[in-house]
């Protein structure tokens, strides 16, 4: 199974959306749901299994870390670990696009801020 662990940093986001429980599961979803759709369309039935585990850290920024196990049969001149990356870069690109939309819907409800 080749394990890749990749973490990224989402700067000049309001931190407020991180003190609403639902925000934070809707984000942990939308990061699994790409990473799973991906994987199949990509891999389809060559993957045995697979294993998503997704942490959100907020202090002054935001890390998104997500680890991704998959167990695959593959012919060799085909590289799991460059798909895996391709798939994590496809789910932190998600949740950019996410935390956008919702930054956007904070400013439209509340101007002043």
């Amino acid at each position: 199974m080749d394990r890749i662990r990749r973490s990224g940093k989402l700067m000049g986001l309001n931190l407020e959306f991180f003190s609403n429980e639902e925000s934070i599961t809707e984000l942990i979803r939308i990061v699994e749901e790409s990473i799973r759709n991906e994987l199949d369309e990509i891999l389809g039935l060559r993957t045995d299994e697979y294993i998503i585990t997704i942490g959100i850290e907020v202090d002054r920024e935001v890390r998104i870390t997500i680890d991704l196990d998959v167990k695959a049969h593959l012919h060799r001149k085909i590289n799991l670990c460059n798909i895996v990356d391709k798939v994590i870069d496809h789910a932190f690109s998600r949740a950019r696009v996410y935390l956008k939309q919702f930054a956007r819907k904070s400013e439209e409800s509340n101007p002043h801020i």
